[in-house]
Parts: C-alpha cells; sequence; structure tokens
C-alpha cells in the first residue's frame, strides 16, 4: 500500500524561550497513520525533552526517533536537529508544543501527518543517516532506501550574523518548513521525497550564497510502507 501524504505544517519559530506551540491538522480516516514532528534549537547545552500532540486537549506524547547530528559553533549557538514521531495519532486540528531542558536561543518546528505507514517495523533498518557540513557546503545526504518508502529530512544551519542565505529544497522534495528569512543566523529547515530507488539524496542548495555558512546539521529517516496482504476469503 502506497505511502500517502496527509497535511505539512511549518508551524512556528520561537526566539529565546524554552518551548513552542503550534496547531497543526491531521484528517480523519486514515490508515496507519504517523505525524512526524521536525525540531531544530539552537544551545549548547540543552535538547528537547518532550515532544506533545494534543497539549491542550488529550496530551498524546512523541517519541524521539532520532537527535541528529550537532552543528556546532561556538559555545552558545549548536544547531540540533531532531525527529519525533507518533504511530496512530488522534486526527482533528491540534496543539503540537515542544519542551526543551532550558531556555535556548532558537526553537524550529514543523510538521507532517502521513498515512499507509508500517505500524510495527516504522523505519527502515539504515535511518536514521546524515551529517554535518562546514562553510562552503550545502548538505547532501544519499539515504539508502527501498521503492515505496518516504524519506524525511531536517537540518539546522547556524550562518554568519544577518546573512542572506535561503535555503533552495533539492529536486524532487517537497519542503516542510523553512525558517529562513535572508537576514537571520539561526534557521532550521526540512523537506519529504517519495523514494523510487536504492538510494534517495536529499539536500539543498543557496547555502554558500552571501554570509558564509558556519555549520549545518543534516538527518534523514525513511518510512516504510504498511504491509497489507489481501486475504481472499471463500464460502464453504
Amino acid at each position: 500500500m502506497a505511502i500517502k501524504i496527509d497535511n505539512r505544517t511549518f508551524g512556528a519559530t520561537g526566539i529565546g524561550v524554552n518551548s513552542l506551540s503550534y496547531t497543526a491538522t491531521i484528517s480523519s480516516g486514515l490508515f496507519d497513520s504517523i505525524l512526524i514532528v521536525l525540531v531544530s534549537i539552537f544551545e549548547d547545552t540543552s535538547s528537547v525533552t518532550s515532544v506533545v500532540w494534543d497539549s491542550a486537549g488529550a496530551p498524546m506524547p512523541l517519541l524521539n526517533t532520532v537527535n541528529g547530528s550537532d552543528a556546532t559553533q561556538g559555545a552558545s549557538n549548536c544547531g540540533r536537529t531532531y525527529l519525533w514521531f507518533r504511530t496512530s495519532p488522534s486526527s482533528g486540528s491540534k496543539e503540537i508544543k515542544v519542551t526543551t531542558a532550558t531556555v535556548v536561543n532558537g526553537i524550529y518546528s514543523g510538521c507532517e501527518s502521513i498515512a499507509n505507514v508500517n505500524q510495527i517495523s516504522t523505519f527502515n533498518s539504515a535511518s536514521p543517516q546524515g551529517g554535518t557540513f562546514g562553510s562552503g557546503t550545502d548538505p547532501s545526504t544519499a539515504v539508502t532506501t527501498v521503492s515505496g518508502e518516504w524519506v524525511i529530512d531536517n537540518c539546522s544551519a547556524i550562518l554568519d550574523g544577518g546573512s542572506s542565505a535561503i535555503p533552495v529544497v533539492g529536486a524532487g522534495q517537497t519542503e516542510i518548513y523553512n525558517s529562513a528569512s535572508g537576514s537571520t543566523d539561526l534557521i532550521g529547515f526540512g523537506s519529504d521525497e517519495a523514494a523510487t530507488s536504492v538510494s534517495t539524496t536529499m539536500d539543498w542548495t543557496g547555502l554558500t550564497i552571501g554570509s558564509p555558512v558556519l555549520g549545518i546539521a543534516q538527518v534523514c529517516i525513511s518510512l516504510k510502507p504498511s504491509d497489507v496482504t489481501s486475504i481472499a476469503w471463500k464460502k464453504v
């Protein structure tokens, strides 16, 4: 059964806070659904401690599938990338709340809901993949995949103060969120793409324009489709 996108949401940004909340919508009637929340934070000594769906109603905590590589530049500007997930989330327009251990320089988040995702063996065995990239290098990761999987990447970038650089999503990918404004030095951004072969490249360009990139962290996962076996019933 082919994986199907439900909704993508460019959530919110927060500066000098220890929590961030925004509203997203999950459609009703989805089969084997999953909610993926992408989070990038900037602070050397902090971390994301929780992500909750429907935080103002019947809270459903998410699991941290992966804390990606850290893009480090200076004592207080360590960019950290996270991907959190919840299988079979409740439907409706509800609040997502991201909480960090301490007040951080920035929190950036987006999310997407997806249908027809394997609920038992959710991620392929190669997940997570990614790495860090230094000055003058755009992020790019060749993700090991199987045709029919769904690939998601999340990035954090530390730019020289007031940089004009804005990340441009790679060919075949669809942007989930992108906090770049052309005049900021801390940004988060992520995308998705349907895998059609044994390798799916998740990349971005535009980060070598203007003031230099000081550090980028990218983390990628690949979701497996539902394992549905047709059963033929015979009247006896």
